[in-house]
């Protein structure tokens, strides 16, 4: 099964498509936090999008389709409701609070692209720490380099 945005180039730490498990326990992470937890509407959304995602159902992810299947509108329009979008870009909002926050730390983020329904998992490069000998060594280097 195929996951959305799975190209390494979305991934700069690994290779490959995050476990569908992994996706999983990192939504519950989100939806608990505190953002979340008091929204039970982008609570909704973001498990619809990230459900329909993992179960490779991602043609389901247009704004009408959410209108109707997920605010329950049975004659939605786009055009004079802007509920989808409304709740997209508040649970946008929540995600970068999410991951300025509380998620600062995690190695794979949920990311739900502007003007887009379907979410990206993105692995997150860890930067490792310089050891103090490793930056002492480069910094005599640059410096023998410019009184050669």
């Amino acid at each position: 099964m195929a996951l959305a945005a799975s190209g390494p180039e979305n991934h700069p730490s690994r290779v490959g498509s995050p476990d569908p498990q992994d996706v999983r326990i990192q939504l519950q992470k989100v939806l608990s936090s505190p953002g979340f937890a008091s929204a039970p509407g982008l609570r909704r959304f973001l498990q619809f999008v990230v459900t329909n995602t993992l179960e490779g159902k991602v043609e389901e992810l247009k704004e009408t389709v959410i209108g109707v299947e997920l605010f329950q509108r049975p004659n939605f329009n786009p055009k004079s409701h802007a509920a989808v979008r409304t709740a997209a870009t508040r649970v946008r909002e929540k995600l970068e609070e999410y991951y300025q926050g509380p998620g600062k730390d995690d190695d794979l983020r949920i990311d739900l692209p502007k003007g887009h329904y379907v979410p990206r998992f993105v692995f997150i490069a860890t930067p490792r720490p310089v050891e103090s000998n490793q930056l002492r060594e480069a910094t005599w280097r640059h410096k023998a380099m410019h009184f050669s």
